[in-house]
């Protein structure tokens, strides 16, 4: 059975935001602005160890995104560009859960429309109900490339939203965490490392995969989740945010001008 490599794309294939000009190893997916750039840090690298992970060791690409088709295509349009630019290939994208109300009205994303004829080649699977965890998404692609619950440790997903890779990780994917204490070039990396070390046909659990570094990240006076990544804490404060840092109830989301997406319970964060 295929594995999957399930990218998200705000905060995490679509970059950054920046005043700083791209460097040479990083891919420029658009001139928002005179002075202003879309930019995917070390994206040459990133876009080499897909590769290796497509090529080398059977992995497929899946964008693990509620965007609508157009603008998910769009993105993978910059993204191709880019990497044209530099003399890459960005790797083929297998497939996409696509979240368009207009379009999938209330249909349930276990049952989603699947459109296999589109003239770029990505499968899709349409559907139009939300659910927390973005847990609709990958009900969507479990029905479109026949994902069982047996071989959800076989799939590994790259998303910055706490609330998702909690709920990820809950359900027995692999999921890393992309946020200021870990990038994505960092992330594959360590996907990569752990491939070669004990095989391509194998993973080693990351300690980046482990509900001890999910802990670490987050400066609480107790353990946040348990090894289910269920909550368990009451206290949730960061270092940096110690002038709004409150004691919070099992449900509720502490959000701020100085950081986003993080949470304290399997809620979700849009």
């Amino acid at each position: 059975m295929p594995k999957y490599l399930m990218l998200d794309h705000g905060g995490v294939l679509d970059g950054i935001v920046t005043e700083e000009k791209p460097g040479n190893n990083d891919l420029l997916l658009a001139q928002i602005d005179d002075g202003l750039y879309q930019v995917l840090k070390n994206g040459v690298k990133i876009v080499k160890q897909l590769n290796f992970l497509v090529i080398e060791c059977g992995y497929e690409i899946v964008f693990h995104s509620k965007n609508k088709e157009k603008d998910q295509l769009q993105l993978l349009e910059h993204l191709s560009k880019s990497c044209a630019e530099k003399y890459l290939e960005w790797p083929i994208v297998t497939a996409m859960a696509v979240r368009d109300q207009d379009i999938f009205p209330d249909i349930d994303s276990k049952e989603p429309i699947i459109i296999k004829d589109r003239t770029h080649g990505i499968l899709i699977a349409g559907y139009g109900q939300d659910l927390d965890g973005k847990s609709c998404v990958r009900s969507a692609l479990s029905k479109l490339l026949s994902i069982n619950e047996e071989s959800h440790s076989q799939h590994i997903i790259f998303d910055d939203g706490p609330s998702v890779v909690l709920a990820a990780r809950a359900e027995g994917y692999r999921a890393y965490m992309i946020d200021k204490n870990l990038s994505l070039e960092e992330a594959i990396s360590d996907v990569c490392q752990n491939v070669s070390k004990i095989g391509k046909d194998e993973i080693k659990e990351s300690k980046f995969n482990t509900v001890e570094y999910f802990n670490s990240i987050y400066k609480s006076k107790e353990i946040l989740f348990d090894e289910n990544y269920n909550f368990q804490g009451q206290l949730f404060q960061f270092d940096s945010l110690n002038k709004n840092a409150k004691n919070v109830n099992e449900g509720e989301i502490l959000q701020t001008n100085f950081e986003k997406d993080y949470l304290t319970s399997t809620k979700k964060i849009n």
